[in-house]
């Protein structure tokens, strides 16, 4: 994922494609996301402990 959002960047700033910056930003928003998951997940089954 974190490739694909990279080489979207790279794409953009070579090109300038909206296309590729859209999926930059999809992509590192579903990184994002993806990581507040697990470090919320983390920490309810320490608190749960």
């Amino acid at each position: 994922m974190a490739v694909i959002a990279v080489t979207g960047l790279t794409v953009y700033a070579v090109e300038g494609s909206q296309t590729c910056l859209v999926i930059a930003v999809l992509m590192a928003m579903t990184i994002v996301s993806w990581m507040m998951g697990i470090t919320k997940g983390y920490f309810a089954t320490q608190t749960a402990e």
